[in-house]
């Protein structure tokens, strides 16, 4: 069970998310993302992209909006 989800390939096949989730929103009802709190799920509301962090090597792909985060 180690490292089945260190990266966002192995992620998504653990989570069963496939391409026929491209371009699907994750504020949805189909794929959503959710933050429990106590014993209460909250959906989150809005997602936030910014650039990615620690990948200093990936030359233009520095500056991409890859890592989201949710407000």
């Amino acid at each position: 069970m180690k490292n089945i989800s260190n990266g966002p390939g192995k992620l998504c096949r653990a989570l069963a998310v496939d391409r026929s989730f491209d371009y699907a929103s994750l504020l949805g009802d189909q794929l959503y993302i959710c933050e429990q709190i106590g014993g209460h799920k909250k959906q989150v509301e809005k997602i936030v992209a910014s650039k990615r962090i620690g990948i200093d090597y990936a030359e233009e792909a520095v500056d991409f909006l890859w890592r989201f985060t949710d407000e």
